[in-house]
């Protein structure tokens, strides 16, 4: 499964939210053994979690955010290499396409896989994570004439992601596309004027939305980046 070929169209309808409402229940407690533990007969993890989970959409899931139920599930994975079920849960609660699952600073890579009524959870670390959708940068004539602006968005090995002339009316706006890899940037743009200005861009794994903003005026031009927090997923505060 290729899980960011779906991430453009998937992310676009999220917003600031960050989570929908599934309708899909899990009655998970629902098997028993003889003795009445909680794990199965292969010591596998067993939800006795009763009621439904709102699949969370953010890109960074924080382990330790997790319900009982689902952090089993992760845990049996990460131990054995993959985890088999016939009533995983993992997807109720974290999109596989979308989301990372951070354990101890590590991000790891959710693949979920059916085959009949088997049901596979996988989980592989991530040297490069990248944004579902790349962060722009705004750029926005609120000047009283036409401007030319040059915006550079450049990487901490010196590679520059923006380098691009943008030509705006009055009262124009363009986005530009910035990247949708993880890092530290600067963010640089320069008038024909002569004004010019620079301002840090990070782009960290955090359920935060950053975006570039590079404004001119009639009295100069100013470069920001700004951060917009997500809701938190829907089951985090829970406890189960």
């Amino acid at each position: 499964m290729n899980r960011r070929s779906v991430l453009a169209t998937a992310g676009a309808s999220l917003g600031l939210g960050g989570c929908l409402e599934m309708d899909r229940t899990t009655e998970p407690g629902s098997e028993s053994t003889d003795d009445g533990d909680d794990a199965t007969e292969n010591d596998s993890p067993k939800s006795t979690t009763e009621g439904e989970f709102e699949q969370c959409h953010l890109v960074s899931i924080d382990y330790e955010s997790l319900p009982d139920a689902i952090r089993a599930e992760v845990d049996a994975a990460l131990e054995d290499g993959r985890y088999e079920t016939d009533d995983l849960l993992f997807d109720d609660a974290v999109d596989p396409d979308r989301s990372f699952v951070v354990v101890d600073g590590t991000p790891y890579d959710p693949r979920v896989e059916t085959n009949g009524e088997t049901r596979t959870l996988e989980l592989e670390a991530s040297d490069t994570v990248r944004l579902p959708e790349p962060a722009v940068v705004s750029v926005t004539n609120s000047a009283d004439r036409d401007h030319e602006v040059h915006v550079e968005l450049t990487a901490a090995d010196g590679e520059r992601v923006v380098d691009e002339t943008v030509s705006l009316e009055p009262g124009e706006e363009r986005d530009l596309e910035a990247t949708d890899e993880f890092g530290r940037y600067e963010l640089t743009a320069r008038a024909r004027t002569g004004h010019e200005a620079t301002d840090a861009f990070d782009a960290r794994i955090s359920d935060s939305r950053s975006d570039g903003t590079v404004a001119v005026t009639d009295d100069g031009i100013v470069a920001t980046q700004s951060v917009a927090d997500m809701l938190p997923c829907p089951w985090a505060a829970r406890d189960d």
